[in-house]
């Protein structure tokens, strides 16, 4: 009877199929009053319900089923358990996205949470996503890969149509190409939404795209100027004929300007500070035109009145004499509020004052240039002479008529330490009078017999000795008066 049990029993054991695990709960043919026991009740346990012994599988794995008279073995294999990396995508130049995947398989309320060890997901160089790595007790698992896209930058470009100056406060449009949400930004901050802005400000201008995979590029640079309406003006001076007149460019301006100046007389100019030369003395109208090119229509002009007078005429100063070696005083013509330059400027104390002193050994020639407050110059001439002096100091012209007023010819020594000799003779050649030899030169008039000679021109002739033992000869002549 028991062999009988026993050989029916494992017959509808092995009737019960291949199980696995997720398998639901499923019925033994044995009776209520048999005892069946399970050897591991974490792989399988039994239970009755309803009459009818049960069967619950807990884990995938082998497990003994007893009763008194019989055993039998219950294999319950894995699970199958698909793994699929999650497609996934990613803008050029990102840091890849977290990777992720999908669970298809799970049983018995189970999820991720029962993995021992959770799958990891790389990728590959040809963006192929591999999820690996999953170990779960119950399951057999299968891998599915994925993909990483990954999106080109929109390249968008942003252009000046009317050009990228800005001519006073006239707004100027600005375009972006391309189907992109576009965010207009100035110095990096945001001015702006759309494809197109109109800006009156100078600044750098650029747009940030985005496209509809949300990725972002960034356009060109475009760098606006501004162009403001000048400050025209000028500075000059009154002026002298046939002298240049300096004209002093004082325009203040945004950028680059073209200047143009008009002297009144016919002359012009196209250089930033002009200068004009007037041939006749008078009031003249100086014109001066600032245009930018990139903006002609915001020009501007100034314009002054300058008068031109005539310069006052040279003169030869009288010429003076200086003797070698010592300062002479000198002077020009006194100009009001002149300024005066001596050339050359050779042994002068200043040459840049109205009266300097001089020290010359030689002859000179001085030009004594006059600058007045209008601008006009005059040169004037001064000659200097040099003389050497007279060693000898002898009276021109003396009158021995007893009136005590210049009756006798005296000699006096310059540069001369001691007086040798001192001789009168007359216009024959006859000698009328000789200095003794210690006694002063004092002639009264009188001949050697002391006789009066007549009136009339005398020749003196002296004779010396310098302070460095030189012999000194010097000769003239005095007029005699009664």
């Amino acid at each position: 009877m028991n062999r009988l049990l026993i050989a029916l029993c494992f017959i509808c054991l092995k009737g019960y199929g291949q199980k696995k695990y997720g398998d639901p709960d499923f019925p033994l043919t044995f009776s209520d009053s048999i005892q069946v026991h399970s050897s591991d009740t974490t792989v399988a346990r039994v239970f009755l319900e309803d009459h009818k012994w049960m069967v619950q599988i807990m884990k995938a794995g082998e497990v003994d089923l007893t009763t008194d008279s019989t055993v039998e073995k219950l294999v319950i294999d894995k699970a199958p358990l698909t793994i699929t990396a999650n497609n996934a995508a990613r803008c050029y130049g990102a840091p890849d996205p977290v990777f992720t995947v999908t669970y298809k398989g799970w049983v018995y309320d189970d999820s991720d949470s029962v993995l021992e060890t959770r799958p990891t997901v790389s990728v590959n160089a040809t963006n192929i996503l591999i999820p690996s790595g999953a170990v779960a007790e119950n399951y057999n698992i299968t891998y599915v890969n994925g993909a990483l896209t990954v999106y080109m930058l929109p390249s968008p470009t942003i252009s000046a149509d009317r050009g990228t100056v800005i001519c006073g406060a006239k707004e100027m449009p600005l375009s972006a190409s391309g189907k992109y949400a576009f965010t207009w930004l100035q110095h990096d901050s945001i001015i702006g939404k759309g494809s197109s802005l109109r800006v009156a400000a100078p600044g750098d201008y650029k747009v940030i795209a985005v496209d509809g995979n949300g990725c972002s590029g960034t356009s060109n640079v475009i760098s606006m100027t501004q162009v403001l309406l000048p400050s025209v003006d000028f500075a000059y001076s009154s002026g002298c004929t046939g002298t240049s007149v300096y004209f002093t460019n004082k325009t203040k301006a945004t950028g680059p300007v073209d200047y143009s100046w008009h002297s009144g007389d016919g002359q012009s100019s196209e250089n930033n500070s002009a200068s004009f030369t007037y041939k006749k003395a008078g009031t003249y109208t100086v014109v001066l035109t600032a245009t930018p090119p990139s903006c002609p229509s915001m020009g501007g002009t100034s314009i002054h009145d300058i008068t031109i007078t005539e310069p006052i005429a040279a003169r030869a100063l009288p010429a003076v004499k200086a003797e070698p070696g010592k300062p002479l005083q000198l002077n020009a013509r006194k100009m009001e509020g002149a300024t005066y330059e001596w050339l050359p400027n050779n042994g002068l104390t200043d040459n840049k004052v109205i009266d300097p002193k001089v020290t010359l050994k030689a002859p000179e020639t001085f030009f004594i240039r006059m600058t007045m407050k209008n601008g006009c110059t005059t040169t004037d001439t001064l000659k200097v002479s040099v003389t050497n002096p007279k060693a000898f100091m002898v009276q021109e012209e003396f009158s021995p008529n007893g009136d005590k007023q210049n009756d006798v010819l005296q000699v006096y020594a310059r540069t001369i330490k001691t007086i040798t000799s001192f001789d009168i003779l007359d216009s024959m050649g006859n000698q009328v009078y000789q200095k003794s030899r210690k006694g002063e030169v004092a002639w009264d008039g009188n001949n050697m017999k002391g006789k009066k000679v007549p009136e009339g021109i005398y020749i003196w002739m002296a004779v010396g000795t310098d302070y460095y033992g030189k012999t000194v000869r010097e000769q003239g002549t005095v007029k005699l008066t009664r």
